[in-house]
């Protein structure tokens, strides 16, 4: 399975990209709501445990966790292994055998990282690991710092688009490919809340198991509860790769 997590990129942004679109062509489509609140590190936690925010307490949680959180997949997987390309206390925080950079180097050079981050993504993507998260996070920078109508996210949008297209064509031939957002950002920066740009982010599922859409299959609040069996098929990080679905999915967000 090939886990790629293109954080801050919005629905809309995520429309016309070359790349993504042939992952959605290949598979299914979705239309995913993240839940409330948009905040990375709680949302991710949903996708790798299958438990909603409000399930786990995890909200508007910033820092690494200091032990993976109870079910989360990534940690019943022996040879899993996660890529940051900043950022590492996200993917640090739920059980992967291998995370990197290695946090031996922080926070020696992480500009020379982030240049080296392609190379090892599309090695790691390459390699046998039965599970492998890649974190592309140059489209949130962007996000933060000058928005999502600005030039700069733009820019990063389709940089993030040109290096899926890579991990893409280096990856297994019977792969699992899961590609989707964590949250948006607004037009002049910054997410958290749960405006509809924000909240609803474009998913794509390529690979054994995927089924072939012709329209976009709407997926409420999944990535919030987790993807789970009814909603994602069999194509869900949490249950392929060992962890449970939810007990129960809030459909409209609770602070």
């Amino acid at each position: 399975m090939r886990v790629v997590l293109l954080d801050g990129l919005g629905a809309a942004a995520a429309s016309e990209l070359p790349a993504l679109s042939a992952v959605c062509a290949a598979g299914q489509e979705l239309r995913i709501d993240v839940g409330f609140p948009t905040v990375s590190l709680p949302v991710q936690a949903a996708l790798w445990t299958g438990r909603t925010q409000q399930q786990s307490g995890l909200q508007y949680r910033a820092t690494q966790l200091e032990a993976p959180p109870a079910g989360a997949s990534p940690a019943q997987v022996a040879d899993s292994v996660a890529l940051a390309e900043s950022h590492p206390e996200i993917v640090r925080s739920f059980g992967f055998a291998t995370t990197r950079p290695d946090p031996s180097r922080d926070p020696e050079d992480p500009e020379a990282w982030r240049a080296e981050f392609p190379e090892h993504a599309i090695a790691a993507v390459a390699s046998q690991s039965r599970l492998v998260h890649v974190h592309v996070l140059r489209v949130d920078e962007a996000g933060h710092a000058a928005g999502a109508a600005s030039s700069a996210y733009a820019e990063a949008v389709r940089g993030a688009d040109e290096l899926l297209g890579r991990l893409r064509a280096a990856g297994p031939a019977d792969a699992l490919w899961i590609v989707l957002a964590d949250h948006g950002h607004r037009p002049a920066g910054g997410h958290g809340g749960e405006e509809p740009e924000i909240r609803i982010v474009r998913g794509c599922v390529a690979g054994p198991g995927s089924r072939r859409r012709r329209r976009p299959r709407r997926s409420t609040s999944s990535t919030s509860r987790g993807p789970s069996r009814t909603r994602w098929g069999p194509s869900s990080p949490a249950t392929l790769a060992g962890g449970r679905g939810p007990t129960r999915s809030p459909t409209r967000p609770r602070a």
